[in-house]
């Protein structure tokens, strides 16, 4: 059985953060300063946060819950909607493995816990798997050049 934990990120955790940093260059052309500077003011507690999914002391998959996403500066009218699951990844090498889902449950619960009753989220990629999560969907725009789903679900 594999070992499963789940490590809130802290601004102190520079060798974390410049990981996933780069995760997030490689997949979304992300710059690191922009990844570094968007964790540097989560607070330890509560909402938003990011977490890093480590299996048997291997990182393989990352996450979190915003405020504030990129999409909001595109299209402003979404800036009335909060929390936003956000920026959720697992290494190529490990996706398929059911690890992007346990990392989506365990955001959730942590949501719940904080009294979220509903959240959002965006992609142009897994709309398949959040709606095997019970996610519905709220819209559908064109941004970035891609077509986006913007998507909601109940807690």
């Amino acid at each position: 059985m594999s070992d499963i934990s789940y490590h809130r990120i802290q601004p102190q955790d520079t060798a974390i953060l410049e990981q996933i940093a780069g995760w997030y260059f490689n997949e979304w052309n992300m710059t690191p300063a922009t990844t570094i500077q968007r964790f540097s003011d989560f607070p330890a507690e509560g909402i938003p946060f990011h977490l890093l999914m480590t299996v048997d002391g291997s990182a393989v998959a990352t996450g979190g819950l915003s405020l504030d996403v990129s999409l909001m500066r595109e299209v402003p009218r979404l800036t009335v909607h909060q929390p936003w699951l956000s920026l959720v990844y697992t290494t190529p090498e490990n996706q398929n493995k059911g690890y992007g889902t346990m990392l989506c449950h365990k955001i959730e619960d942590m949501a719940s816990a904080q009294g979220v009753q509903e959240y959002f989220l965006f992609t142009y990629t897994a709309e398949k798997l959040y709606t095997k999560l019970g996610w519905q969907v709220m819209e559908r725009l064109v941004a970035r050049g891609k077509d986006m789903v913007i998507m909601k679900k109940k807690i």
